[in-house]
């Protein structure tokens, strides 16, 4: 499925950079689907790790997970 769309849900400055909830919109011709992927960069906005997940109750408890670590 092809990513046609995506939105910020929530940031969280971690050590390091900062992390992001993102909620993408999938497509393909015969269907169409979300899912959610948590996104790492550092201060340079480069990307150094980034999980998915299928639904949204798992990608906001790994989040809040990873933003309980926060620095600010």
């Amino acid at each position: 499925m092809i990513p046609v769309n995506s939105r910020t849900l929530e940031e969280a400055e971690i050590i390091g950079g900062m992390a992001k909830l993102i909620e993408v919109d999938l497509w393909s011709p015969d269907r169409s689907g979300i899912k959610f992927v948590i996104s790492a960069a550092n201060y340079h906005h480069e990307t150094f790790e980034e999980w998915e997940f299928p639904d949204e109750k798992k990608a906001r408890e790994a989040f809040e997970d990873l933003s309980s670590k926060a620095i600010c």
